[in-house]
């Protein structure tokens, strides 16, 4: 009896052997698919990146864009509301910079015409 004991806790071993390669090669796959996840998203995003380069908008002479945005800044609007004891808040509508927060392309060109800055009425 015994040698059946054996022959059995020597399969257990074996198994648990087994068990503790697949565990470590399991660990070691998904260490790698994480890994491949992280490179995959790296190159999506310069994808995206590239693909924004092709963007109708970035085709329009500058003098168009510096119209468009003339039109757009025109009506910049700063607001008092009173709210009674309480103080008063301020409502700021200022396309101006709204605009050049969207890309470092369209903040040079925000920055560097001052008169999209000088229209604000209160």
């Amino acid at each position: 009896m015994d040698s059946e004991a054996d022959q059995i806790l020597k399969l257990v071993k074996e198994a648990e052997r087994d068990i503790e390669r697949f565990n470590s090669e399991i660990l070691w796959l998904r260490q790698r698919a994480k890994g491949l996840e992280l490179e995959r998203k790296a190159f999506e995003e310069h994808a995206a990146s590239a693909r924004s380069l092709l963007s109708p908008i970035r085709r329009l002479p500058l003098e168009l864009l510096v119209d468009i945005f003339s039109y757009c800044c025109a009506d910049s609007v700063i607001m008092n509301h009173s709210l009674g004891t309480a103080g008063a808040v301020v409502s700021i509508d200022v396309p101006t910079i709204t605009l050049g927060q969207v890309c470092r392309s369209w903040q040079s060109i925000i920055s560097s015409n001052p008169s999209l800055w000088s229209s604000f009425s209160t």
